[in-house]
Formats: structure tokens, sequence, C-alpha cells
């Protein structure tokens, strides 16, 4: 019996073609008050898939890159969660078995072995790099899945994760999301966009907007028609956003910073101060009883979009430790021409990414109003059939109580017909 369903939910995520994967936020360094912000920099989300046979559990970095999927091997000398190749039955190396330089991050070699994504889906030989050097900025990283497309030569193609999963006739389409139940943990779900088996999604709900970049994604990246703070104009020129899952913060440009100080942070000088992360990065920091109430919405005009993208007060703070720490960073090293939306993003908007049909599409997370909209039509539905549980409750006893006059009233009908009057002399019989 326990098989029967194993085969039936098996049958039915190919029917579907839909993979859903609970990931988790992971902080590479316990948050204090002197690492807060390098750390709310980075929105590692990872997902723990197993490797190998007999298999290990790995946690992999969800990331919006053009990085293969790769995995810390086991002669990697830092003392994180690697994969021990030596100890899996079916670890293979493929034919080219070269050291191949990825990227500046990257060093390793081509391999293979089984991925258990749960669910029961198994690929057999899935393609990823053992990484063997690593770079400074990549290091505590055991594992990462690039959710981009790039050119590479066929080996390294192949070790595209949604390439593989498509291979393997796992997903019909080259599409990905993220929904978050709540601050630090949801659902990384693959393959068909998420109305077509969530029936609180339709079609018509969603706003699609054309990438327009080349076949193969760099970067996730749609254009705008302006920037508004407060209804001040404040970007209408270069007009790019860049989508990076794996940002914990917005990355805005040298114009806003010029105005949302102006406009608000110089107001509270006493409350906010301007600090850096290693002299590259500037950011707002402010006391906990701080008044937010006249802080500036930052609203982006997308012309295919039914409603604006935007951000409040409620979207760009972090509180930690009696701080707020203002989500949006600004770059000193460079004069920063696009902004880069990361998980103050991804939080409050549900978005989908289509390689397939080069299309970004949005709808507002579940969290927002959506739930509101939902909650009232559930509240008016309840308070209906009340009413009519009440109306045909007071119908039947009005009814009941009717039948009970009525029969009450030919009671003393009855007692007032004459009796019948016996002669004893008269014998019936």
């Amino acid at each position: 019996m326990v098989q029967f369903f194993i085969i039936l939910h098996y049958l039915l995520i190919k029917i579907l073609c839909v993979i859903k994967i609970p990931f988790k936020r992971k902080f590479l360094e316990k948050l204090t008050s002197e690492n807060i912000m390098e750390q709310l920099q980075t929105n590692y989300l990872t997902i723990n898939l197993k490797i190998g046979e007999p298999y290990q559990e790995i946690p992999f970095i969800l990331k919006m890159t053009q990085n293969p999927v790769f995995i810390i091997g086991n002669n990697y000398p830092e003392n994180i969660i690697k994969f021990n190749e030596n100890i899996s039955n079916t670890f293979k190396l493929t034919n080219k078995s070269q050291s191949l330089i990825l990227s500046d991050l990257i060093k390793g070699f081509l391999s293979y072995d089984t991925f258990d994504l749960g669910n029961n889906i198994i690929i057999k030989d899935f393609n990823f790099i053992l990484a063997k050097e690593l770079s400074k900025e990549a290091k505590k990283i055991n594992a990462e899945i690039g959710l981009c497309f790039r050119n590479y030569n066929v080996e390294i193609f192949d070790t595209n994760f949604l390439e593989q999963l498509k291979k393997n006739k796992l997903i019909n389409s080259y599409v990905f999301t993220f929904k978050y139940n709540n601050d630090d943990e949801g659902e990384f779900i693959i393959g068909n966009l998420l109305h077509e088996y969530d029936k609180n999604f339709k079609e018509e709900d969603f706003n699609f907007v054309n990438i327009g970049i080349p076949d193969e994604i760099l970067d996730w990246e749609i254009k705008f028609d302006k920037v508004t703070l407060n209804q001040i104009v404040i970007d209408d020129f270069f007009k790019g956003i860049t989508f990076k899952i794996e940002y914990g913060f917005i990355l805005g440009i040298s114009e806003y910073y010029k105005i949302i100080k102006e406009l608000f942070f110089n107001e509270y000088k006493n409350e906010c101060k301007e600090k850096n992360i290693n002299n590259k990065e500037i950011y707002f920091v402010c006391n906990n009883n701080i008044n937010l109430e006249k802080f500036p919405i930052l609203e982006f005009n997308i012309r295919d979009l039914k409603s604006n993208i935007t951000f409040d007060k409620n979207d760009l703070f972090y509180e930690f430790e009696n701080k707020k720490y203002f989500l949006v960073v600004f770059r000193t090293d460079f004069w920063n021409i696009k902004w880069t939306f990361g998980k103050p993003y991804f939080k409050k908007y549900l978005s989908f990414y289509d390689k397939e049909r080069k299309i970004y599409g949005i709808y507002h997370n579940k969290s927002s109003s959506f739930d509101i909209k939902n909650i009232i039509i559930l509240f008016i539905i309840i308070q209906i059939f009340i009413l009519v549980i009440y109306i045909i409750f007071k119908y039947y006893i009005s009814l009941h109580n009717k039948r009970k006059i009525r029969a009450n009233e030919l009671e003393d009908d009855y007692d007032y017909l004459p009796k019948k009057i016996t002669n004893p002399l008269i014998n019936d019989n």
C-alpha cells in the first residue's frame, strides 16, 4: 500500500511538472550588533538535498547567478559541511576530469552522482562541479545552485540546475519562484507557474513583463519608466532593475541616496547615523523610537504592470537590538546606475522568472492585500451562511409554534363538542 502511494505521488509530480523544495535563510555567522549589516547584506536561502549512495545531506545556497551547481569536495581545507566523494558508491568523474576554472570564485572537477530533491524525486546522474578551491569571497559556502543561464561549453552547461531538471522530464519549462511563508522560511518552486496548480491564482491576476535580454540569461533584469519618492521623480534615465535573491538589501542608485538623506535622514540627525560597510557601501541605522510616519514611499513605475512596485517603512527597516537598520544601501566605490532588488522585494512580492518565454511575472504575495481580500470574502460568506441557518431555524420554530397553537385550538374545540348520551335501558347489542 505504501509503495502504491509513493508511485501515485511520483506520477502526480510528473503530470504537474512542479517541484517544491522548502528553503531556510542561513546567516554565515551569529548576528551581533557589530556584524549585523554585513550579515544582512546576504540573503542565503538554503535547500537541503541528499547526494550520493549512501546519501549525504548537503545545504545548497540558491543564487540568481551564472554559476553552475557546485559542491565543496572532501579535500577542501575549511571546516564546513562537505561532500565526501570517497564514500559514495555512485560518484563518478566525467570523461574530462581535468581541473576547470569556472570563474574567479570556483575551481574544480566535472562530476556526477545521485541527487535526491525530496518527495521521491531522484536523478541518478546529476552533473555538478566538485569544487577543490574557492576564492576568499566564496568561503563558508557548502554548495551553490545558480539560476541564470550562460553559453558554457557542453560539459559545463550540463551542470545548469534547471537544464538538468528539464532534461530528466521533471519540469516542462524553465520557471521558478520563491514563496516566503515567514521572514526566514518558504518554498523554492520550480516548473509550471504557480497559478497552474494553485486555485487561488488566475492567469489574469498576473503581470508579465518581457525581460528583453539575450538567449543566455546572465542576469534577471527588467526596465522601468520612472522611480518616484513621494511623487518626486528620482530616476527616469537608466531604467534598470536586477533581481538577486541572494541580496539582503535593495541596492539603490546614487541619486536616491542624496534625496532620501535630504527628505528624511537629515531631519533625524540625532536618531539616525550614517555608516559604511568596508568603506564600500553606505547605510543608515536609527534608534528604535524613531517616528517613521513621515518616511517617503519609494515607487517604481513599470509600463506593463497593472500596479506599481512600492516600498514603505514596513518593507525597508529591519529591527535588531533596539535599532532599526535601513535596508537600502548605496555603493561608494563606483557610481551605481542600476537598482538591485533583494530580500525586501522577494518577501513582499511573489514573482516568476521564465527563461523559456523570456518574461518576468509578478503577483502580490499572500501576506499582502491578497490575504485581506480573501479574509473579507470568507467573512461575508460565513455571515451569509449563519444568516441562512438562522432564517431556516426561525422558520421551523415559527412553524412548530403554529402547529402547537393549532393543536391546542383543536383540543379546545373538541372539549366543546356534545357528548354522546347513553340510555341504560337500551342495549346496543
